[in-house]
């Protein structure tokens, strides 16, 4: 089996999955007992925070878990948004449905959301983005990386500009907006790239580095009392989401991010991506989408005059597993991110690699390929 996507999700680790069975065992009392056995469990909780706080964002201060990404973006949105004010929101033309969904879930007459443009590399318009910030705008919300075709957004450039808008508006503030937050979905950037701007908020997720599913975070580089919460309980993780921690899930977690950061993989290094791309020079048929811009880790190839879906299911029957884009949004019609760069998504597969593929796998997949479109054309 080839299985290149892992945009979608990745492998468990077998460090990662060793480090749950061990928690499991040792650790498995709940953390906010005062006994010996939740002592120990609080202190497994502990340390898996203060790694990931360490190797998050620049000015990470607190961490917060949760069930996924789809949630903490959902906790970020809803818990700053609130109904009782007049507020806007900013994101993306090609952001990730559990942003884009739960904006219009929220939208009201109180509640502006708006959305900035991107040129045909993905890349947002910077100038558009600054011209929009005004001072009811709480929030921008911008994926670092796309995960349908892993263009890559310039966060410090998009901080800068939201700093800039913050001191241009500040004297005219004067109701419960001060300030204009900046919120990043890191899911496909977490521990493979650095992120280097200093954000106010970002959301990653254990199962794409090689931990397990059902497991999140959001960061906090700003206060969190800004936040409302958005499970009310026993007060767990400060407040924000109350309910007994997952601590083998989220020592998984911290190991899989261990594990990621180690290794300084062929994928990482953009070496398997630029071996594909060789490989699949030589197809007539086959047309990459962001060859040289995009994440080291994703790679969408069109295959002019093919329905994607048959060439997914063509490919699975050799044993090659590939996606027709971002696996949270399968079921769309279309896909608002081609739409957005200006392609026709009815001829796009997604291609994403992991740290632990290798060039066999490509040589095994680009065999395959080139015996289904001989086969179907």
């Amino acid at each position: 089996m080839v299985y290149l996507d892992n945009a979608a999700t990745t492998k468990q680790s077998k460090a990662s999955i060793a480090e749950f069975l061990r928690v499991s065992k040792e650790a498995f009392a709940n953390p906010s007992s005062i006994h010996e056995a939740g002592r120990l469990a609080e202190k497994e909780l502990s340390r898996a925070r203060e790694y990931i706080l360490k190797h998050s964002i620049p000015n990470a201060k607190k961490v917060v878990f949760t069930g996924s990404a789809t949630e903490a973006n959902n906790i970020i949105i809803r818990g700053l948004l609130r109904d009782d004010t007049r507020l806007k929101i900013i994101t993306s033309q090609i952001e990730h449905p559990s942003v884009l969904n739960v904006c219009d879930n929220i939208k009201s007459k109180k509640i502006i959301v708006d959305t900035v443009s991107v040129d045909k590399d993905g890349l947002l318009n910077l100038t558009e983005l600054y011209e929009k910030i005004d001072e009811n705008t709480a929030l921008v919300s911008i994926q670092h990386v796309n995960s349908e075709v892993g263009a890559i957004q310039p966060l410090r450039k998009i901080s800068d500009v939201i700093k800039e808008a913050n001191a241009r508006l500040e004297p005219l503030r004067r109701g419960k907006i001060r300030h204009t937050y900046f919120h990043s979905d890191c899911v496909q950037s977490f521990s493979k790239m650095d992120i280097e701007a200093e954000l106010d908020f970002a959301s990653v997720s254990a199962h794409k580095i090689g931990g397990p599913k059902g497991i999140g975070a959001l960061i906090f580089g700003t206060g969190i009392k800004a936040v409302r919460p958005f499970i009310y309980g026993g007060g767990q993780e400060y407040g924000i989401r109350s309910g007994t921690e997952n601590v083998p899930a989220i020592s998984a977690f911290t190991e899989a991010l261990k594990e990621s950061r180690a290794f300084d993989s062929d994928a990482k290094k953009g070496d398997i991506k630029r071996y594909f791309l060789d490989k699949i020079s030589g197809f007539k048929e086959l047309v990459p989408i962001l060859p040289f811009q995009a994440s080291p880790y994703i790679q969408a190839v069109r295959f002019k005059g093919f329905k994607p879906e048959v060439i997914v299911h063509a490919l699975e029957d050799k044993g090659v597993y590939v996606s027709t884009g971002s696996a949270c949004s399968s079921k769309a019609k279309e896909s608002h991110v081609l739409k957005a760069l200006g392609y026709n998504d009815m001829d796009v597969v997604r291609f994403s690699f992991s740290n632990d593929t290798t060039k066999a796998d490509i040589d095994d997949a680009v065999c395959a390929i080139k015996e289904v479109v001989n086969f179907l054309i």
